[in-house]
């Protein structure tokens, strides 16, 4: 009972601060002046959206500083430490504020992949929290934010009207590819593998479940690995740009 308060106590911290973040970066007007009006709601969620992907990676960086094996087979159904439980929590609140802003700021229509994304993410949570003993397996997820922060940069650049052309919009595309294969896809992979390798996990049905979740990421990581190499790549400069 005392470790699920603590993971409340965590999540609803970081869902203030990221609610007071939002309103500190409109009240400071930080925003590219070529933004066009309809878009701002957008630019101030995605704001919002880099900075979990920066402090989260710092996170994750300092776990498996602290405890290099923590991805390790043997690791990997441990709880960890308690920098473990708080960057789970943190990004719970994270995410429970960006399902929140979504809906209320955002196009429903034109952002239900993100919104599927977090609803499979509060299930994976769920999982972890109701047994206790999986958050090494949510530091290991959570890597995929270090590709999120060059994700996000992508998108800031297209909504600031930097060409698809431009070195800093290259470079960025760059890394947002080579990110996304190791510290998306790869780390899903890893886990997906962890499971199936061992099969006394399987027995467990919160392992199944959490099993079934990570093939379903995977997929869509590898759908948007394409579409992004497709866009970036391959499409001229007049071509239209996703979103």
């Amino acid at each position: 009972m005392e470790d699920l308060f603590i993971h409340v106590k965590y999540s609803g911290i970081s869902f203030a601060a990221f609610v007071m973040l939002k309103y500190w970066v409109k009240r400071k007007g930080l925003i590219a002046k070529s933004v066009r009006q309809e878009r701002t709601a957008l630019w101030y969620n995605l704001v919002c959206s880099l900075a979990h992907s920066v402090a989260c990676s710092i996170l994750c960086t300092l776990c498996f500083y602290l405890n290099p094996k923590l991805a390790h087979p043997s690791q990997l159904q441990h709880r960890g430490m308690p920098l473990n439980r708080f960057t789970s929590g943190f990004s719970l609140g994270y995410f429970l504020y960006d399902f929140f802003d979504t809906l209320v700021s955002l196009s429903v229509a034109n952002s239900w992949a993100v919104l599927l994304h977090h609803i499979v993410v509060f299930a994976g949570f769920g999982v972890y929290a109701i047994s206790w003993n999986y958050y090494n397996q949510v530091i290991v997820a959570a890597l995929c934010e270090v590709n999120s922060v060059f994700l996000h940069v992508r998108q800031l650049l297209h909504l600031s009207g930097i060409s698809r052309s431009s070195k800093i919009y290259r470079v960025n595309s760059v890394m947002n590819l080579i990110t996304h294969l190791l510290f998306r896809f790869g780390s899903f992979a890893w886990l997906t593998i962890f499971f199936l390798i061992d099969i006394d996990v399987m027995k467990d049905k919160m392992t199944m479940t959490a099993l079934l979740l990570n093939i379903f990421i995977n997929n869509l990581n590898v759908v948007l690995f394409f579409q992004l190499l497709k866009t970036d790549f391959f499409k001229s400069s007049n071509s239209r740009k996703i979103e």
